[in-house]
């Protein structure tokens, strides 16, 4: 990497710690947690159509997958997981996210229909 590039990185990044809310908004986004409950240490930006990327800052770890459905209801569960069994989170940081894990799903009714966990 130059170090031009690696000064930019730095710069986002910090920039990023300093103010998650605007990465991702404020309103139930699980970047913008993701960013706060680990100071900054976990990068992560979700894009169109079920695409998410996350970095681990000064690592050397990084993830990018796409859901084929472009429905993010199972991503985040995974990412929260995979950060957890690579021990890349702290059990307290694990235990901040834990609101994104296993999640119920219901109808248009209110009604439980199904439920969203790690096979």
């Amino acid at each position: 990497m130059s170090a031009a590039r690696a000064d930019a990185c730095r710069r986002l990044t910090h920039a990023a710690r300093a103010h998650p809310d605007l990465v991702a908004g404020t309103h139930d986004r699980f970047c913008t947690d993701l960013l706060r409950t680990t100071d900054g240490r976990v990068f992560a930006k979700i894009g169109a159509e079920g695409v998410y990327a996350f970095g681990v800052v000064d690592a050397g770890v990084g993830f990018a997958g796409k859901v084929d459905d472009g429905n993010a209801r199972g991503l985040y569960v995974l990412i929260v997981d995979l950060l957890r069994r690579r021990e890349l989170i702290t059990v307290a940081e694990a235990e901040a996210l834990d609101r994104w894990g296993a999640t119920t799903l219901r109808n248009w009714d209110g009604l439980d229909v199904g439920h969203v966990e790690l096979a």
